[in-house]
């Protein structure tokens, strides 16, 4: 891949497509994805112990580009900051706290080093880690990859929080240029050899394209595309907030 093609797929899927070319609008529908496809669930031990003691609930999210709201209207429409209206309603009012901790172009190992121990220091119960779409960007090793993954959910585990991770973005678009399978993959692997619960946000997003719920067209009022960007947002915090509690249940 060009450097320019590699920068033009950066802006494309950090930006959805969307704001970035200025040429482009979308539409977001339903958050209509099957509940099997959503995320692979394991117990939420410290979350569902501090529920049980009456809250409130202590949720620290680390991630990058896409998790500070790029593309959407405003970073308070970011998937992070949606998400504690999201618990609160699958919940109680004021027994979910959300702090934000995302920042833009992290690597795994850039996270591990730095965001996993300041939000180990604020005691959460509950870490939420988004990450892999960086790193697929710029074609860091993969086994780099996995060894920050594997140590950034174990120092977690070791200061009390359960882990939640959000897999890389997806779309058709930059699906051919882009390697994200292998980073998913190993995602996936570190989560299961640890019992850490994971978002399918690649899974999502990809249904979410092939059913037409959010969509590509050419033309239009950009405004259009900031609002699916924000739509689509809305039902990632709905989706994480509805596995969270489900891992919490068990």
């Amino acid at each position: 891949m060009t450097h320019t093609w590699r920068i033009l797929a950066l802006a494309a899927l950090c930006a959805l497509l969307s704001t970035a070319a200025q040429a482009e609008t979308s539409r977001f529908g339903r958050c209509a994805v099957p509940p099997d496809s959503v995320a692979e669930i394991f117990p939420l031990p410290r979350t569902a112990k501090a529920l049980a003691a009456g809250g409130p609930v202590r949720v620290v999210a680390i991630g990058s580009t896409s998790s500070t709201g790029r593309g959407a209207s405003s970073r308070e429409k970011s998937y992070v900051r949606l998400l504690a209206a999201e618990l609160a309603r699958a919940w109680a009012p004021r027994r979910a706290e959300v702090i934000d901790r995302a920042a833009e172009k992290q690597t795994a190992a850039m996270m591990a080093a730095d965001a996993v121990p300041e939000a180990a220091r604020l005691a959460p119960a509950l870490v939420v880690w988004e990450t892999g779409t960086t790193d697929s960007i710029r074609r860091l090793d993969p086994t780099d990859f996995g060894d920050a993954l594997e140590t950034g959910i174990a120092a977690l585990r070791a200061a009390g929080a359960d882990v939640v991770l959000v897999t890389p973005q997806f779309s058709p678009a930059t699906a051919t240029l882009i390697n994200f399978a292998d980073y998913r993959d190993i995602m996936l692997r570190a989560a299961a050899a640890q019992a850490a619960t994971v978002l399918r946000r690649d899974e999502i997003m990809r249904q979410l394209f092939e059913s037409g719920e959010f969509a590509i067209e050419t033309g239009g009022d950009p405004k259009a595309a900031t609002a699916a960007v924000d739509g689509l947002n809305a039902c990632l915090a709905r989706l994480l907030a509805d596995t969270i509690r489900r891992g919490a249940a068990q």
